[in-house]
């Protein structure tokens, strides 16, 4: 069910995750360098379960896709361009005016609002082919009762760095997502410090990096010597389990593959935006105080 040939890499991702999935882990971070195709490693690793659902083997679960907006139709068209049509059919597309044919009858506003699941999908689960749902990170959070009460086969968050806060709505949303395996797909694993990477860790394997204390404690300011031990917890297998997570560089993995090019395209800020941004710049300004 997958048209195109993957690359020996994307070979070696297939097999992890599957091995994962095998294991009984609960999650795993695919943390590829950007041109690698995490999202082919993952649609693969994906149709190769439903293949074993439609054979009756695995009972037809729904596979949930949670991205920003921006990436969206991105996932829809890397499933067009990579897997058998109509594998899982019309994505089930549970964000903006989508939302309104999986209401519950009666319902009004969102889960947030009262505690109580608004949406029911309780027809995604029946028959014998999974379906594809794709939905944002707010609408995730907005909607969070419901997807915690559907069972999903496998939940991918991908640019899951989304989620390095750990005290927000949306990151408890994300957590509470009932799913047999958790996939978080980024490029930067770690963006501004070390905690980064225990957010989302823990997000797909709670309790795999410790607590977010003793993690500070130990892994807060970098050093060689800790750092290698935090890559080894992170990225090396433990007693026999797959490793949580990959982290491959085009040089690595594909050395062959051009490198990335970036062009700039400098514009001038418009006059009204200039002139915030250098008021937000005076010592003792407030931004919030500009709004």
């Amino acid at each position: 069910s997958v048209n195109t040939e993957l690359r020996p890499h994307q070979v070696e991702a297939f097999r992890w995750q599957l091995d994962a999935w095998a294991a009984g882990l609960p999650g795993i971070l695919n943390a590829d360098e950007q041109g690698l195709g995490k999202t082919l490693q993952t649609l693969s690793f994906m149709a190769w379960l439903s293949s074993q659902m439609v054979k009756g083997i695995l009972p037809a679960l729904p596979f949930l896709i949670v991205a920003p907006t921006s990436l969206l139709r991105n996932w829809e068209d890397e499933v067009e361009t990579h897997l058998a049509p109509d594998i899982w059919g019309e994505p089930v597309r549970l964000y903006g005016s989508g939302l309104k044919s999986w209401r519950s009858p009666g319902a009004r506003g969102r889960d947030i609002q009262d505690g109580r699941s608004k949406l029911d999908l309780s027809a995604l689960a029946e028959g014998d082919s999974p379906r594809l749902i794709i939905t944002t990170y707010q609408t995730l959070a907005n909607y969070a009762v419901t997807f915690a009460e559907t069972r999903f086969s496998v939940a991918v968050f991908d640019e899951i760095q989304n989620l390095k806060n750990p005290v927000t709505l949306r990151s408890n949303a994300a957590k509470a997502v009932n799913a047999d395996l958790r996939i978080g797909l980024t490029g930067t694993p770690v963006e501004n410090a070390t905690r980064d990477i225990w957010a989302v860790m823990d997000q797909l394997f709670p309790g795999a990096l410790g607590s977010l204390s003793d993690f500070r404690i130990s892994f807060d300011t970098p050093k060689r010597g800790n750092m290698q031990e935090l890559h080894r917890a992170v990225f090396s297998s433990n007693h026999g389990f797959p490793a949580l997570s990959r982290r491959r560089t085009k040089k690595e993995a594909a050395p062959d593959l051009p490198p990335k090019v970036r062009v700039l395209h400098p514009r001038l800020m418009p006059e009204v935006q200039a002139l915030r941004y250098d008021e937000a710049r005076k010592p003792g300004q407030s931004f919030f105080g500009l709004l």
